[in-house]
């Protein structure tokens, strides 16, 4: 997948990262109608969050969220990548951010 942006920073201590991205792809060739563009979250030290998919004809504006576990104080970087649905599409993207929240506790007020 592409890179489309990345963010870096350093968590004191486990939790939660709340992190958003937002990102606009335009198909620049290939077939209209058959394109499918595809955005993910991505942590350096864990899995990434579930595939955004999006069928096509010209371009996708996507903007996954995802919480991820945060399991003990340590430097992360968080990914918005991209990718097309195939290798004879070119793309263009732009204006790609990511936003990431640490959050020190859970839901019950807990730590994961």
């Amino acid at each position: 997948m592409g890179d489309g942006c990345r963010g870096h920073d350093h968590r004191p201590g486990p939790g939660y990262a709340v992190v958003s991205g937002a990102i606009d792809i335009t198909l620049l060739g290939g077939v209209a109608g058959t394109a499918a563009a595809r955005a993910r979250l991505h942590d350096s030290v864990g899995p990434g969050s579930p595939v955004l998919l999006r069928g096509t004809d010209l371009g996708a504006d996507l903007s996954p969220t995802y919480v991820f576990e945060v399991g003990a104080a340590g430097a992360r970087t968080y990914q918005l990548q991209f990718r097309s649905g195939g290798a004879s599409w070119s793309w263009q993207a732009d204006n790609g951010m990511i936003t990431a929240l640490y959050v020190p506790f859970g839901g019950s007020g807990n730590t994961p």
